[in-house]
């Protein structure tokens, strides 16, 4: 989708599992990333098309099949990191963490997948905290970490700042690939003027024009 589209690139592995075969296992490498995302229908979120190249062949495999893909965008090391749902947005969308000393502890959240948040500042190895919301949440009224809002905030803006400037991108691309005309570059054949029935010198109506198709088996 439009919030993991930047994370996808060509060459990169990825896990496949058939689903109508779930104990089979196979592997591929992306090939291709779409440029111009598509509408689902009865959505609002954009999805993008992403060609993958399986590595192994089976002849369990047929056109069409329904697969679930896990591509590896990145993999990391020595860095501490929490389930995701340890992690809350306070009021002012601080995001933080209810830590067993009965406070708020603000963190600097990174990368994240399905079910982990890595935590680049505000907790270290070994520390205690909860899991989910406790149920006197009200009382953890102190939040430590005041220090790290601003690094927070800027690094906020950049996201913004970027994500912006891929939306426009984006649609310089759309206005690009919706112009039309003759050869795709809006220009109209030597000869031809619209809207008075003219043809281009040299246009034979009889005349089909030929194509040739190249492919591999």
């Amino acid at each position: 989708n439009e919030v993991d589209i930047n994370k996808v690139k060509v060459g990169q592995s990825v896990e496949i599992e058939i689903d109508a075969f779930p104990e089979k296992k196979y592997t591929g490498v992306v090939k291709s990333v779409a440029n111009i995302g598509e509408q689902l229908p009865n959505a609002d979120a954009k999805v993008f098309e992403v060609v993958i190249s399986l590595n192994e062949s089976d002849a369990v495999l047929k056109p069409s099949m329904t697969t679930s893909n896990k591509i590896k965008t990145g993999s990391f090391s020595n860095v501490i990191y929490v389930p995701i749902e340890s992690v809350q947005n306070d009021v002012d969308s601080i995001p933080f963490i209810y830590m067993k000393n009965g406070n708020k502890q603000v963190v600097v959240i990174g990368t994240t997948n399905e079910n982990n948040i890595i935590i680049e500042q505000g907790i270290a190895e070994g520390e205690t905290f909860y899991l989910n919301t406790p149920e006197d949440a009200d009382k953890f009224r102190k939040r430590d970490g005041e220090e790290l809002i601003p690094i927070i905030k800027q690094r906020e803006a950049e996201e913004e700042a970027a994500e912006k400037a891929a939306n426009e991108q984006q649609q310089q691309r759309q206005r690009g690939n919706g112009r039309g005309g003759f050869g795709g570059g809006g220009q109209m054949p030597e000869g031809f003027t619209p809207g008075n029935g003219q043809m281009p010198s040299g246009f034979n109506p009889q005349q089909r024009p030929q194509t040739t198709t190249t492919g591999q088996n």
